[in-house]
């Protein structure tokens, strides 16, 4: 734009505003919905800009549109990568964390992080990875593409049948915009018909285009000079109901809210009330110019890079400090700062001219592979381990049920694989669940084997014992399908049921969690109804006709750790241990599916806590190793803490 509005720059600043405060966890439990602002205001001011060249050239100025955006966006995010990069070599570890920052940082530099997210089946690489916020930036940038490429040949199209360019848009946007809501509905809620994780709603571009279409109506609607009609009045009204409605998003919406679906309605139309509003004396419109809120819009962009990667490493680098996170969030403002004003302002004011134009070929190669370059050395750095190894336990993937492969790729039931038969006259113990089968396998078939027991183990990462599939997995009612058939087969004397219970309840599908739904197929709106919704689904997995004719043992959920492996910065093993007391979450699943199970006489409860965590102490390392693999994953020689448990209660419980 020629002319800056500064009431947009407000509107800016408000929105990176609650993106921070959201990291925080300060307040703005809605947050996530400035991105949904910026695609807003990103569709409005692209499209102004294009209109602005369109007019003074008759023509789509592609090549002078794909120059801005190298300019404007390519060096400060390729900045931000190279240096989260390297500051991962010393903070993150090289067993996993390194690599996946690395393989999310070539993937950003080109500009399809958001596919690369949304292919992902670890919810705790989406949730713990410093590069995820770039998501928003590959969705913008591959908006962007096909806007300009449409433009242009809606441009020779209205040329051709001498048309009005302006109604060739606005038809196209139209039914593109409809079609691309259609899509971010069906799959924010769970597609059955073509079976994709949630996920790929809030990740996709063809899913949030809609979005950045209202900005682009908003700019069409100028163009029919109808806005200067609007009075104070008027002006006043809908900028009042655009800043209602965004904060009832800010403050009425949480992770557990499906996203983006119809929810993102509210947020959009917001902003683009707001974006309408063309009286300069409207309450709001003032209130937006407020200086201190325009100058947070002139770096939102830098700001938002800047503020995710050290949320993250300060979770790393001090774990369970609140104080620690706040001080990132609000500190990332200095590398903002010398990144807008030294770097992004700069390179914004050379592309405007011939010399910095020619300059856009090596801007780009750099920005490019430079971080490319960093991240294969990083790669390359991680897979010797700095000398760490010796202090890594073999980890989740190590387990005898991954190991043998026992987790659910391709049906039927891998009996060869999976079934540890010791003596055909004794009883078989079946373990199921979801990834935390996996971990438990390994203290279960030691005990089984100590009692001559036989033992069969088959799982699926994701997919908890439930009467419904989650959302975002696909691959989930497969595996419950044939669980009944693999229970009758196997004629197990005990049934063991494993599920990571918080990673249902707790996070809600923003936080990275996975969403089971109510009976009546929605999902829960609150942390609250989640719970319930998880001990109702309990309860009827527990009243299903192959499991109330024999012994059941639930096997509750680990206590989430806070500690992670080992890093430069961090080489030696913790010795220390965490209170049991800090699992709050957790502990009132425990509670509550304690309660359930005292309700079925042939069902039975086992709590890890009781030998993983002694006198309510929980256990980092066991024997000079990690005991955790991640939050709420054992390492086998964590798991092997179980050993012993389990054999207690497999003597009790098998006759």
């Amino acid at each position: 734009m020629d002319t800056k509005r500064l009431d947009i720059q407000g509107l800016r600043g408000i929105a990176v505003l609650a993106v921070v405060l959201y990291h925080a966890n300060l307040f703005v439990h809605g947050g996530f919905v400035g991105v949904d602002i910026f695609f807003v205001i990103s569709g409005y001011v692209i499209f102004k800009s294009i209109l602005r060249d369109y007019g003074a050239a008759n023509s789509i100025d592609v090549w002078g549109f794909i120059i801005r955006r190298i300019h404007r966006l390519l060096p400060a995010i390729s900045l931000l990568i190279i240096c989260t990069l390297i500051a991962s070599v010393f903070v993150l570890s090289p067993f996993g964390d390194q690599q996946q920052v690395a393989r999310t940082s070539q993937t950003a530099s080109l500009f399809t992080a958001n596919i690369y997210l949304a292919l992902q089946n670890s919810y705790f690489a989406l949730v713990n990875n410093p590069l995820r916020h770039t998501w928003t930036l590959a969705v913008e940038e591959q908006f962007y593409l096909c806007l300009i490429i449409l433009l242009y040949v809606l441009h020779l199209v209205a040329r051709r049948v001498s048309a009005e360019f302006t109604k060739f848009v606005l038809g196209s946007v139209i039914v593109l915009s409809s079609i691309s809501f259609l899509l971010s509905v069906m799959f924010s809620f769970g597609n059955r018909l073509i079976p994709l994780p949630t996920r790929v709603a809030f990740f996709s571009m063809p899913t949030r285009a809609w979005e950045f279409s209202v900005g682009i109506l908003i700019a069409l609607v100028e163009t029919s000079r109808l806005r200067n009609k609007f009075g104070l009045v008027f002006s006043n009204s809908i900028s009042l109901i655009g800043m209602s409605l965004i904060a009832v998003a800010f403050f009425r919406f949480n992770t557990f809210t499906t996203f983006p679906g119809f929810a993102a309605v509210i947020p959009v139309i917001g902003s683009g009330l707001l974006i309408l509003d063309s009286h300069e004396g409207s309450l709001v419109k003032r209130a937006l110019k407020f200086r201190p809120l325009v100058w947070i819009g002139d770096i939102s962009y830098s700001w938002y890079l800047w503020h995710w990667p050290m949320i993250v490493f300060s979770v790393v680098l001090w774990p369970g400090s609140h104080v620690a996170v706040i001080s990132a969030a609000f500190g990332s403002i200095v590398p903002a700062l010398a990144s807008y004003y030294l770097l992004e302002n700069r390179l914004r004011i050379t592309s405007e001219s011939p010399r910095g134009q020619r300059s856009t070929l090596n801007i780009f190669l750099v920005s490019v592979f430079a971080p490319l370059l960093v991240s294969g050395a990083v790669i390359l750095g991680a897979s010797t381990g700095y000398g760490l190894h010796r202090n890594i336990s073999p980890g989740l993937t190590e387990s005898i049920a991954y190991k043998s492969g026992c987790q659910m790729d391709v049906l039927p039931f891998p009996q060869k694989t999976c079934i540890f038969m010791r003596s055909p006259s004794r009883p078989l113990v079946l373990l199921v669940g979801d990834s935390q089968a996996g971990v438990n396998s390994d203290p279960l078939y030691t005990a089984t084997k100590s009692l001559n027991l036989n033992f069969a183990v088959w799982f699926n990462n994701g997919c908890p014992i439930f009467p419904e599939p989650t959302l975002e997995r696909s691959d989930c009612q497969p595996y419950l399908n044939a669980l009944p058939e693999l229970i009758a087969k196997l004629d197990p004397a005990l049934i063991l049921i494993a599920n990571s219970s918080t990673l249902y309840t707790t996070a809600g599908s923003q936080g990275g969690g996975l969403t089971i739904t109510k009976e009546n197929g929605k999902p829960s709106s609150t942390y609250q109804e989640a719970i319930e919704t998880w001990i109702n689904g309990l309860s009827a997995t527990l009243s299903r006709p192959e499991l109330l004719s024999r012994r059941v043992v639930l096997v509750g959920q680990v206590p989430p750790s806070r500690f992670l492996s080992p890093s430069i910065l961090r080489p030696k093993v913790s010795t220390q241990s965490f209170d049991l007391s800090s699992s709050s979450d957790r502990n009132l699943i425990i509670q509550r599916e304690k309660e359930i199970i005292n309700g079925y006489s042939n069902s039975f409860f086992f709590d890890t806590a009781d030998y993983l965590c002694p006198k309510g102490a929980c256990k980092y390392s066991t024997e000079g190793k990690d005991a955790y693999n991640d939050s709420l994953h054992l390492t086998v020689k964590g798991a092997m803490l179980l050993s012993d448990g389990f054999k207690e209660m497999l003597q009790l419980q098998v006759k």
